[in-house]
């Protein structure tokens, strides 16, 4: 999935924030499209340590795509304490913000804040009776170190319930905490993801909050049962424990994706995210040309070449049916510093809705400043020849009209 906000993200989702447990699902490092929804159902069951017992924490989610870099997530968290036998709503809703604010090449991040409201009666054993509330950053990393290998980062500061420690059926009290989780994504087969990861927790506050400590060990794995739904598994094992998270637990999350032909999300939203999946595709396609044999060409006649500028330097071809995009695109190139031999317009050759950045070996580093400066995440293939001997050919796409 190219990418999360280029690719839409293999692991995206919340947290289940509220609970006592550590946060249930993997990274969210994209956002829905207007439009779009997100049906999920969660399910956790956490075991803590000095005879606390054990809870069981479900929650249907709702998550819904916003207008711009903005999705939103609706929840009710229900929790049930084996120990106690007791069971009910840990808040009547828990509702959840997310921005997108990286979104580039093999990169991406997503700003949430969470709150609930109507927070169970401390009474009930079930949870403080506190409102809970939080602020999460997820980061993604894409092919890192190895392609088909994502590095995922998430750091949060959050005001939640936690588990009274060392005094067992007594309840929880609302603490401030600070976490950091690491983990790596592999891409083992289609629609498969096992995933391992460190997380760690600190306590922010005064008094018994700061006692707050762990480190635990969370492996887990993402596989599809259809078209529009993936199943998630994550476990948690504490290395060490201090009265802020579970020693054991397993989350279950079950997802279903709609998303809408035309009509509710925006067209020009839906596009980029189907844009996204085509250069993911290419890209897979282009790698595996590069494996195969290159079949040696019968010999043809020479035929006499028009002439042709100075090889060498940057190629510029519109493949786009926009003619002012040419201009706008040498401009650019030539504002780098780099030497535009020749652009012109191919109106003969089918329109290209997505750019590309064309080089030879060694002028990788070059293809990749001009890739960022155009708008979007443009796609870099290194060739072994290029048209007219250039080191390096622009071919505009029509995703480039935003430059206009």
């Amino acid at each position: 999935m190219r990418r999360g906000g280029p690719r839409s993200l293999l692991l995206a989702a919340a947290a289940l924030s509220g609970t006592a447990a550590a946060s249930p699902l993997p990274f969210q490092t994209g956002v829905l499209a207007p439009g779009e929804l997100d049906l999920q159902g969660v399910a956790g069951l956490s075991r803590f340590g000095a005879g606390q017992g054990t809870t069981l924490d479900a929650e249907p989610r709702l998550r819904i795509g916003l207008p711009g870099s903005f999705d939103m997530a609706l929840g009710a968290p229900y929790r049930y304490d084996l120990e106690l036998d007791r069971g009910a709503m840990h808040s009547v809703l828990r509702t959840e913000l997310a921005y997108r604010f990286l979104d580039a090449e093999a990169r991406s991040g997503v700003l949430r804040g969470y709150a609930t409201f109507g927070p169970s009666s401390a009474r009930r054993d079930i949870g403080s009776g506190s409102h809970n509330l939080g602020l999460i950053a997820d980061l993604a990393f894409e092919d890192w170190g190895d392609p088909g290998t994502t590095l995922y980062l998430r750091g949060a500061l959050e005001r939640a319930d936690r588990r009274l420690p060392d005094q067992p059926g007594t309840g929880y009290e609302l603490a401030t905490r600070l976490s950091a989780e690491a983990g790596l994504g592999f891409e083992a087969g289609t629609g498969v993801e096992p995933y391992i990861g460190v997380r760690g927790t600190h306590g922010a506050g005064p008094g018994r909050s700061a006692d707050q400590q762990s480190l635990a060990l969370r492996p887990g794995i993402r596989f599809a049962t259809g078209a529009r739904s993936e199943v998630r598994l994550l476990g948690h094992v504490a290395a060490v424990e201090h009265g802020v998270e579970p020693e054991r637990a397993i989350f279950v999350t079950w997802t279903y994706r709609h998303r809408p032909a035309s009509g509710g999300a925006d067209l020009g939203e839906e596009l980029k995210g189907t844009q996204r999946r085509l250069d993911e595709l290419s890209q897979r396609v282009w790698g595996l040309e590069q494996r195969l044999p290159v079949p040696a060409e019968p010999q043809q006649p020479a035929a006499p070449a028009p002439a042709a500028p100075e090889a060498g330097g940057v190629l510029v071809l519109n493949h786009s049916g926009v003619d002012d995009l040419t201009a706008r695109v040498v401009d650019t190139v030539e504002g780098l510093g780099a030497s535009v031999r020749d652009a012109r317009a191919e109106p003969a050759v089918a329109r290209r809705e997505r750019s590309v950045v064309r080089y030879r070996k060694g002028q990788g580093e070059r293809a990749r400043a001009i890739a960022r400066e155009l708008p979007g995440y443009q796609l870099l293939e290194e060739r072994a020849e290029l048209a007219g001997g250039a080191d390096i050919v622009v071919l505009i796409g029509f995703d480039l009209e935003r430059m206009l």
